[in-house]
């Protein structure tokens, strides 16, 4: 896979593995990672830092990952930033939900790293 320019990713993930998983896969072709492990983690982290792109778990405790990018949506400074849904649940209800609410597109656990990096790159385009 060729390298491409950094870009910041923000991973939100409760699995430190699929984050570890996520982190390779992305650094591997370039692309530069933060990652936060709940919702709130991620708001605060937002305050700090604009991430290209948000790749955003659907399940975790506390703050989903619905309620996550609909707050990300409504802030003036993350409104615009992609966001790709993850989630291990494969079913059209969770996809369209996802993409009604502002999601650019939405990938299914376990990841195929060139599917994942094509979905990437798709949306940093965009």
């Amino acid at each position: 896979m060729d390298r491409v320019s950094s870009n910041l990713i923000l991973l939100v993930d409760d699995s430190s593995v699929n984050n570890s998983l996520m982190e390779t896969v992305l650094s591997d072709v370039g692309y530069s990672t933060i990652v936060a492990t709940n919702g709130h983690e991620a708001l605060s982290l937002l305050n700090n830092r604009r991430p290209d792109l948000i790749i955003l778990d659907i399940m975790m405790p506390g703050m989903d990952g619905y309620e996550l990018l609909e707050s990300l949506k409504k802030r003036d400074s993350s409104g615009d930033i992609p966001v790709i849904m993850l989630t291990a649940r494969n079913n059209m209800k969770d996809k369209e939900k996802a993409i009604s609410m502002g999601a650019t597109d939405y990938l299914i656990k376990p990841i195929d790293i060139e599917d994942t990096i094509n979905r990437v790159q798709r949306a940093l385009r965009n």
